[in-house]
């Protein structure tokens, strides 16, 4: 029999996984009639006046020699060869039984007497009506599974599966199913219960079982839970993966833009052009607009504006990605800078070349300027509000331009002191 818990760790997923698929035994043909007309399934080969011939046999109980009693003193006649080559346990129920006459008598209680009748006229034909088969389709798959017919078994799964299971049944359903051992309807059932709970927890299915199967309930709302954080965690994943996709095209656009120039935007000592062909990285136009607020912005200071903000964690973030630094032409991108620290100095001061290397943007500005240990000479520029990472300090810093012999870069006490930054004597 179908374990419950076979069924829940099956269907709890995101993507659901296919049902199992149907008995690979080649099944018995099975006769559809309708108003008069008979439609074959799987091209059955059984001609219509053998189909009748049984038909009038079970109608007419022409020497039959058993006799059926159903609920409501209800009897039916058959014929015990018939019944037991279609039926194992029939077959053994007819051999237990005793009879006046030589007529042998079985009782099948706890449906309806029409539903027992249906039942019995598939043994003899295998055929049915659709109206039967929508009306009593659910005591005919108990009957099946009872007194083991598998063909008709099988059909009732067909049918259920293909729109007579609803909503209003699917608790229902799922209960025989697992009592039926139908593993591949039970997870049918099961996965119409999560996707539609909030409707199927307010049907009468649903409060009987609450009262009747207080356990199976537990074990739903168990696996509805179950469903709901796993969905959660997906939709997570799939935001995750949207945003790593979209910092991936910021990237890529990010090196375009500072490497081969994009229309209107690119390196000072690139000729653009804007006719040029349309762009092919999709984060360029709003990295474009973007990267011009941040070279107009007065705050750009990280933590001062939200726009520069962001472009300070794009630097940041290309900056810990590039594999080729040295090469790389975006600004503030990772290259490792030899400094000194000279506490005995107010200001920051860096050579041209440094500057140019790490891609600083250099104001121009006239007048003269000292350096430690060194004469006046003219200044050849500021680099203003320059990202810099001391330790765990980081904060935006001016530098100075100058000539420099020993070092490419000095660091002052306008940048020792917010890092906590002092020498320590040894």
């Amino acid at each position: 029999m179908c374990k419950m818990e076979d069924v829940v760790d099956n269907s709890v997923n995101g993507t659901p996984p296919p049902a199992p698929p149907l008995p690979c035994a080649q099944p018995k043909r099975v006769l559809v009639k309708s108003k008069g007309i008979s439609s074959y399934k799987d091209q059955c080969s059984v001609s219509t006046a053998t189909t009748d011939l049984y038909d009038r046999l079970f109608d007419e109980a022409y020497r039959a020699d058993v006799v059926v009693h159903t609920d409501d003193g209800g009897q039916i006649y058959a014929h015990a060869n018939i019944l037991g080559m279609t039926s194992p346990v029939i077959r053994h129920l007819v051999k237990e039984s005793k009879g006046k006459n030589r007529r042998r008598s079985i009782t099948i209680r706890g449906v309806p007497h029409d539903a027992v009748r249906v039942f019995i006229r598939f043994l003899y034909s295998s055929c049915y009506n659709p109206e039967d088969m929508e009306e009593y389709i659910l005591h005919l798959l108990v009957l099946s599974h009872v007194y083991v017919v598998p063909h008709l078994k099988r059909e009732c799964e067909v049918q259920l599966e293909n729109g007579l299971l609803n909503i209003e049944n699917s608790v229902d359903i799922f209960q025989l199913a697992l009592l039926c051992d139908a593993p591949r309807l039970s997870l049918i059932c099961h996965r119409m219960i999560l996707d539609n709970f909030k409707a199927v927890s307010a049907t009468d299915g649903w409060n009987a079982m609450k009262e009747a199967h207080p356990i199976l309930e537990r074990e739903i709302l168990a696996t509805v839970a179950e469903a709901d954080r796993r969905q959660r965690v997906l939709c997570r994943k799939r935001k995750e993966k949207e945003m790593y996709v979209q910092l991936y095209e910021a990237m890529e656009a990010l090196v375009h833009i500072c490497r081969d120039g994009c229309k209107t935007i690119g390196p000072h000592d690139k000729a653009l052009k804007e006719d040029e062909h349309p762009c092919g990285y999709t984060a360029c136009k709003g990295l474009e607009q973007l990267v011009r607020h941040f070279a107009a912005c007065k705050l750009r200071v990280p933590g001062g504006c939200a726009q520069c903000k962001r472009m300070w964690q794009l630097f940041e973030l290309h900056s810990r990605l590039c594999i080729d630094s040295e090469a790389c032409r975006v600004p503030l991108c990772r290259k490792k800078a030899r400094a000194m620290v000279d506490t005995g100095a107010t200001h920051n001061f860096i050579t041209k070349r440094e500057a140019n290397r790490l891609g600083l943007r250099v104001v121009h500005s006239g007048g003269r300027m000292k350096a430690v240990n060194s004469e006046a000479q003219p200044t050849c520029g500021v680099a203003k509000n320059v990202n810099t990472r001391i330790g765990e300090w980081s904060g935006g810093l001016d530098f100075t331009v100058a000539t420099m012999d020993d070092f490419e870069l000095v660091l002052g006490m306008d940048s020792c002191t917010p890092a906590r930054l002092f020498r320590c004597p040894t």
